[in-house]
Formats: C-alpha cells, sequence, structure tokens
C-alpha cells in the first residue's frame, strides 16, 4: 500500500510539475521556473536530511550487499542484461526524440505540448483502468508478443505521422501510439518484474539502471557522429522511427520465467508488491 501511495504521490507530482513548467516556459520567465525548481530541490533534500539516522538505515537495508563488480558480472537466463542495454535505447527514443516531435506537431507551443502530455496521460490511465482485469484473465505470454507487434507497429505510425493533415486525425493518432506504446510498457514491466521476483530484486534493479544508461549512452553517441557527418539541422526523425520499428522485435528475445506460478501475477504488480512464497515456487528459471 505504501509503495502504491508513493507512486501516485509522484505521478500527480511529474504532472503537475509538468503543467507549472510549460506555463512558465511559455510565458518566458525562465528565471522563476529556475528558481522554483531549485527550491523544490532544496525542500526534498532538508526533508530528507530530517528523517533519523536510524530511520535511513532501516530504508536502505538490504540482506545482501551490491556491488560495481555484481552489477559488472550480473547475468542471467532471461537475456536481461543484453535488454538492459536495448532497452535504454528506446526508453530515450520514447521521453526525448518522440517528445521532440510532439513539440513540432503543436507548432512549438510549450504550453500545448505540456497539456498534451497531461491529457494522454489521463487518456490512457482510464483506458487502463477499464481493462486491465481483461488483460490479466489472458495468456501472458501471448499478451507480450502481440505488445511487442503493436510496439513496432507505434514507431512506425511517428514514422509516416504527417504534421500538415487534419488536426482531429492527427491527435487521434497521437493517441493511438499512446496506448500502443504504454499497452507494451505494461507487458513488458510484467516480464521484467516476474523475473526480478525470481533473484536479487536490488542487483536486478541496479543492473537495469546502469546498463539502460549505458546503452543510451553507446548508441546516441554513435548517433551524434551520425548526424554530425551528414549534416543534418532538422527534426525530422522519421528515418530513426522506422528503424526503431524493425529494431522493436528484438524484445521477443526477452525470455519469459519458467517457473510455476501458485497464483496469477497481476500486470499492475512491482517487484516490491510481490511474495515470494506467494507467487513462486523451487526451480524458478527461464524459458530457453
Amino acid at each position: 500500500a505504501t509503495f502504491g501511495n508513493f507512486q501516485i504521490v509522484v505521478t500527480v507530482a511529474l504532472k503537475a510539475g509538468i503543467l507549472i513548467g510549460s506555463a512558465l516556459l511559455a510565458s518566458e520567465t525562465l528565471f522563476i521556473l529556475l528558481g522554483f525548481s531549485i527550491c523544490v530541490s532544496v525542500l526534498g533534500l532538508i526533508s530528507m536530511f530530517r528523517i533519523p539516522q536510524n530511520g535511513l538505515g532501516e530504508v536502505f537495508e538490504c540482506p545482501v550487499e551490491t556491488g560495481y563488480r555484481d552489477i559488472y558480472r550480473f547475468r542471467d537466463a532471461c537475456r536481461s542484461r543484453q535488454m538492459f542495454w536495448f532497452d535504454g535505447v528506446f526508453l530515450y527514443l520514447e521521453s526525448y526524440f518522440w517528445i521532440l516531435s510532439l513539440y513540432g506537431l503543436t507548432q512549438e507551443n510549450v504550453m500545448t505540448l505540456g497539456i498534451l502530455v497531461v491529457a494522454l496521460a489521463l487518456i490512457l490511465a482510464v483506458v487502463f483502468y477499464v481493462i486491465k482485469n481483461q488483460i490479466d484473465r489472458m495468456n501472458q505470454r501471448a499478451v507480450y508478443v502481440g505488445a511487442v507487434a503493436v510496439y513496432a507497429l507505434s514507431w512506425w505510425l511517428r514514422g509516416v505521422l504527417d504534421t500538415s493533415g487534419n488536426t482531429t486525425h492527427l491527435y487521434a493518432l497521437v493517441v493511438l501510439i499512446a496506448f500502443l506504446t504504454s499497452f507494451f510498457r505494461l507487458a513488458f514491466n510484467k516480464r521484467f518484474y516476474d523475473i526480478a521476483a525470481q533473484q536479487n530484486t536490488q542487483l536486478f534493479l541496479l543492473a537495469k539502471s546502469y546498463y539502460s544508461q549505458l546503452g543510451i549512452l553507446v548508441f546516441f553517441s554513435a548517433a551524434y557522429v551520425i548526424f554530425l557527418q551528414q549534416g543534418r539541422q532538422t527534426a525530422d526523425f522519421s528515418w530513426l522511427y522506422f528503424g526503431a520499428a524493425l529494431a522493436a522485435v528484438g524484445y521477443l528475445c526477452f525470455r519469459q520465467p519458467a517457473f510455476h506460478i501458485n497464483r496469477q501475477v497481476p500486470l499492475t504488480v512491482s517487484p516490491s508488491q510481490l511474495n515470494r512464497d506467494e507467487y513462486l515456487t523451487e526451480g524458478d528459471r527461464c524459458e530457453q
């Protein structure tokens, strides 16, 4: 319950930050935005330092210590390490390049972009709240394969998106792209959490963070060199999106855990909410 409540607080704060930041940027009050960001950061640090030392120790207490050597040596039968590198690239495509495309779609209006991002989040939250129970009852392997297929389709749709078309059709297509992407992320996170639950969760999450960031560094360093050599100065990312549509099939290499399930794990469950004895039995491994 605590984890779920924390997620709600983070989500609300994030969306509020997007709207406030968009409004301040649109009014060209950059210094006010910068000052507001600094104040929020300082208040967060003060709040953290005010936590009693013994209480903070309980929060970060872990029965198994994890170091850089453990992260470097991290391997499993599900190809998780390779998938972390791979997924980092797509996360950056979604959170940076696609946002730039949406910025162009809104005629480079920051406030409109902020409203669009928040509106998409609210629409998808309602849609998935309605359909999540039906998804949980479906065959999870079929759901994952289907999710990868529609994720590849979402990148193809990004590539063919024509900003000069009918506005209504344009925004309908943006909503469809957001839905397909969110559906894939839901299925991918389900598989991710299933695998995390059957091993050292802290090491698994840290490895995901480190290798995803390394994937971003390597791939986009190479992309920067390509842009530099070709002298591209426009924001036309269609060629990148078409490439992502083909590459997205690589998510099928992320193997499904082959453990015996005592009770179905919902798609919306996170590692901190899992009870290993409740969901898993002995002999946990990944399917070949």
